[in-house]
């Protein structure tokens, strides 16, 4: 629905399409094998965008592993 929603939107000038199609895809990423292997695969064919997936995962891999520590110093 939310996919539809933001192909919808991106025709129609009333409301903006774009927060529904994200949400949308995330959803659908998440939720299906299918659309993992296509997304993997398209990555794998566009090393630029490969580099930013992986730094962006290390990133946030990091970033959890921090406030985990910042957490566990309090108790």
């Amino acid at each position: 629905m939310l996919l539809f929603l933001g192909f919808l939107g991106g025709l129609l000038p009333v409301i903006q399409g774009w927060p529904f199609g994200v949400a949308g895809a995330a959803i659908l990423y998440v939720e299906s094998r299918w659309v993992q292997r296509k997304v993997r695969r398209w990555r794998q064919q566009h090393p630029k965008v490969e580099r930013t997936w992986l730094r962006a995962r290390t990133w946030l891999r990091d970033r959890r592993k921090a406030r985990r520590a910042k957490a566990a110093g309090r108790n």
